[in-house]
């Protein structure tokens, strides 16, 4: 009875070796991304071209986007602060955080939350510096060649703004006023990765 005992059970675990599943199981690699890129755009609301320099970081579904732009020609521009238009010349720098829905390096879909610093300047009236809060919505894929592209559009909501005046040469300004800033600011930016 001793040996029955010890046969049958080696008998099974033969048997049922014979019909496992042998097929290996692909363990899913984690996705470490970074590169640098240059940007082009559009700011939608002053219909201006902008050119701009950054840099990413992804980890899974994690990232970092680092940026600075500036906008090519000089715009009109109408804000809370201006009654008329003035011409102006923006400067922006972005700290992003993406969240990449589903991380692929070919083709993923992310979010971006963070802050936007915009300087501006009007030459004849004096300076604008704001803080925004800053939304993205973007696709990030590879090309045949393997280099990283992104297409994204951004939305700088109302942020906290400080004008400032010149008093007595072009780098001498004076604090006059802090106030919200009433529009958003739209801009589509395609992305090159190097």
């Amino acid at each position: 009875m001793k040996k029955i005992l010890k046969i049958v059970p080696a008998f099974m675990l033969t048997i049922s070796s014979l019909f496992a599943n042998t097929e290996e199981v692909e363990v899913t690699k984690p996705i470490e991304n970074s590169f640098g890129y240059v940007n082009v755009g559009m700011e939608s609301l002053f219909s201006a071209p902008f050119f701009g320099v950054g840099y990413r970081l992804q980890k899974n579904q994690h990232g970092v986007d680092l940026s600075a732009s500036i906008v090519c020609k000089t715009i009109d521009y109408t804000s809370c602060f201006e009654e008329k238009k003035t011409r102006i010349k923006r400067k922006k720098t972005n700290v992003l955080y993406n969240f990449f829905f589903f991380p692929n390096l070919s083709s993923q879909i992310y979010v971006g939350l963070g802050v936007g610093i915009n300087y501006i300047d009007t030459k004849n009236i004096g300076s604008i510096v704001g803080f925004s809060p800053e939304v993205a919505l973007g696709k990030q894929y590879s090309n045949i060649q393997g280099n990283q592209r992104f297409i994204q559009l951004q939305v700088s909501l109302p942020g906290l703004y400080t004008r400032s005046k010149k008093i007595r040469s072009y780098y001498d300004y004076q604090t006059i006023k802090t106030d919200l800033e009433c529009a958003s600011l739209f801009t589509v930016t395609y992305g090159i990765g190097f």
